[in-house]
């Protein structure tokens, strides 16, 4: 009552703090004034059919999108394990994307398919203010032909500033076969394409007014001819694993960079070495952001080679003129020691904890250097309280953590490091012969919205996971990369993992089952279930002798289950179903 004496100019500024499916639940058919509100005034809509059921997601497209599809100005889109085949039900509604003519930004992820990205980009060279494109947790499955055709589609889109491009398994060629110019891309994030400098050069030369970039090198000839200068770009992040003088060319083709963030891999550089490079030839440079990993030379004593390494980052180069602190760990491996040094504050979003041997800094000791706030993922990796740990005795704090792969059991000195869970989204946990239950609770009990648990173990640990609680986990995970027999989960074990607290209010399951009929009985009983991802020990369908139109379990399923529902096999993980439940047309469904 008191929402809806709000002003009309009221009510629609709090809408666009709302994502497009969320507004329609809400408000959507309360009254005419609402209704009016929603499909007529309201303008720049938001759509995330990330995580949506189905029963929603064809609300949305019968009753919604009519409506306001050309005030939409941002879209995002998955063919994942929550949401399989999205797009295509999507456009199959006739909502393809130029349709969407206000789009300024579009997301795609875990679309595997060159050719369905192909179709959606063509489509996007019709929609005129389109700025922000981001190709997202994809596989590549594509000929060189479709990835040319992709990229050149892509450099084609006349509005287009922000571009990532998050597939892990694209290759140099898809640079170097760009052959179209974009004078309009300025910030470029391809983290995950490896380059050269050739290929780098090439992307220059077909992208002159690029400002950021973020990339990959590895390895590469250190004698290649550096022709060009790139004046334009002023901020580069790069994961580099390849030479120094690889490295110093590099810096030589960027003379106006302010800001660097850089993660090396291999490389053993000092103190002094590090200002040569960067007084000589980036002498611009304002920013500098570092994680330097190495391997120190193991015929040598480990601590007098720590401290002279230190020692060389506490010139008046580093602490006064810069204030460039920096701290650097040795983690034990066997016999040989690695090393990783960073600068503080720590820059970047994600955090190995591992058993430390020494740690040693050269900040003030200050709290606001220990708070890695940057960090969003952290992986816990100690097993037992060492009293030599010298990362215990730091009072380093990661604030922000969202998400989390632990080992149990776990040394309690991890709580010393979280002052909070509250932001924690997503786990893993890798569990040991010693895991103890209550260990797990705890750090369940810490975390209210935690929304997804994913479960890797050495043992059979299925029968412990019904006597975990949680008010917050909709996702759990029991697919893991070990392939033994136990991993499997049989009729009783689907049943008690169904009846459990977790099972009643889980939204997303990717299970191994050992046949056909587990399905069944977990749709059956878990009622909150919207997405289903299996893995059946009895599926005998090969992709390398049988085509995806003669799939029997595939069929066997669209027979034993509504027609509401999408049925269809990973086209990449080729052993894995992925069902998406729409509306049940009867209560339950029998086995067969």
């Amino acid at each position: 009552m008191y929402f809806e004496s709000l002003a009309n100019e009221l009510l629609l500024d709090i809408f666009e703090f709302f994502d497009g499916i969320d507004l329609f639940r809400s408000f959507y058919g309360l009254n005419t004034r609402f209704n009016n509100l929603l499909s007529t005034h309201f303008h720049p809509y938001r759509f995330d059919f990330r995580s949506i059921s189905k029963h929603n997601f064809n609300f949305i497209c019968h009753h919604c999108l009519p409506l306001i599809i050309e005030r939409i100005i941002s879209l995002k889109l998955s063919n994942d394990d929550e949401t399989p085949n999205l797009p295509n039900f999507l456009f199959s509604y006739g909502f393809t994307l130029d349709k969407f003519i206000r789009l300024q930004s579009l997301s795609l992820y875990s679309i595997s398919s060159f050719k369905e990205l192909n179709d959606i980009i063509v489509r996007c060279d019709q929609l005129p203010y389109l700025t922000h494109l981001y190709l997202i947790d994809g596989a590549n499955d594509g000929e060189k032909k479709d990835t040319q055709l992709l990229f050149n589609n892509i450099w084609h889109l006349k509005k287009l500033h922000h571009l990532s491009i998050n597939y892990i398994l694209l290759g140099k060629l898809c640079l170097s076969r760009i052959s179209v110019e974009s004078l309009s891309i300025q910030y470029l994030y391809i983290e995950n394409i490896s380059c050269d400098l050739k290929n780098l050069l090439h992307l220059f030369k077909y992208t002159p007014n690029l400002r950021y970039l973020n990339t990959a090198i590895h390895y590469n000839v250190a004698d290649e001819q550096i022709p060009i200068q790139i004046c334009s770009i002023t901020s580069l992040k790069l994961t580099f694993e390849s030479s120094v003088p690889v490295m110093i060319k590099l810096f030589q083709m960027m003379p106006n960079l302010y800001s660097l963030t850089l993660k090396t891999m291999d490389i053993y550089l000092s103190g002094n070495k590090w200002k040569k490079i960067l007084l000589n030839y980036l002498t611009k440079l304002q920013i500098f952001r570092l994680r330097m990993y190495f391997e120190f030379p193991h015929e040598k004593n480990i601590n007098e080679q720590f401290e002279k390494l230190i020692n060389t980052y506490r010139s008046s180069f580093w602490i006064k003129k810069h204030q460039w602190f920096v701290q650097c760990d040795s983690i034990p491996f066997g016999t040989y020691n690695h090393g990783i040094l960073y600068t503080l504050p720590y820059a970047f979003n994600s955090f190995i904890c591992y058993d430390t041997l020494i740690s040693k800094y050269t900040c003030p000791d200050e709290k606001t250097y220990w708070r890695y706030k940057n960090v969003n993922s952290l992986q816990y990796m100690k097993y037992k309280i060492n009293p030599t740990d010298y990362l215990n005795n730091l009072p380093i704090q990661f604030p922000n953590i969202q998400h989390l792969k632990i080992g149990f059991p776990f040394d309690e000195q991890f709580y010393s490091f979280i002052p909070s869970l509250n932001q924690l989204k997503s786990l893993e946990i890798v569990l040991g012969e010693n895991y103890i239950y209550q260990q797990l609770q705890t750090l369940i009990n810490l975390s209210p919205c935690l929304y997804s648990l994913r479960l890797f173990y050495s043992f059979d640990s299925k029968i412990s996971v019904k006597q975990i609680t949680s008010s917050s986990i909709r996702r759990l995970s029991f697919i893991t990369k070990c392939s033994m027999t136990l991993a499997y989960f049989n009729n009783d074990e689907c049943t008690d993992l169904a009846y459990s607290q977790l099972g009643q209010r889980c939204e997303v399951l990717v299970i191994k089952i050992e046949n056909r009929n587990n399905v069944l009985i977990l749709i059956n009983i878990m009622k909150n279930l919207r997405s289903l991802v299996v893995q059946c020990k009895v599926d005998t369908w090969d992709k390398r002798n049988t085509s995806l139109n003669e799939d029997e379990l595939v069929e066997w399923l669209r027979l034993s289950l509504p027609s509401t529902y999408s049925i269809c096999r990973d086209t990449n993980e080729t052993s894995y179903i992925r069902i998406w439940i729409g509306e049940n047309i009867n209560n339950t469904f029998l086995s067969h």
